[in-house]
């Protein structure tokens, strides 16, 4: 008799258990889609400011320019 009420037991737990684990999964694939539609958050304007900020630093960097390195040409968004 215990033997049945405690498999009873197990079986419920374990279905609650995909259950939830279930509902979790749907309300993270629903906070990845509402981040996703939010559009971009990095756009190549974005890369292109960043680059000539980069290369400004890199310009007046001592290390840098000893090593003989030459700046990356800032034509982010050309291809």
């Amino acid at each position: 008799m215990m033997s049945k009420l405690f498999s009873t037991i197990s079986l419920i737990g374990v279905v609650a258990l995909m259950g939830y684990e279930y509902l979790q999964a749907i309300d993270a694939q629903q906070k990845i889609q509402s981040f996703v539609s939010a559009g971009p958050r990095f756009t190549g304007q974005d890369g292109q400011e960043l680059c000539e900020r980069v290369k400004v630093l890199e310009a007046v960097s001592y290390g840098y320019r000893d090593a003989g390195k030459k700046p990356l040409d800032c034509r982010y968004g050309a291809k």
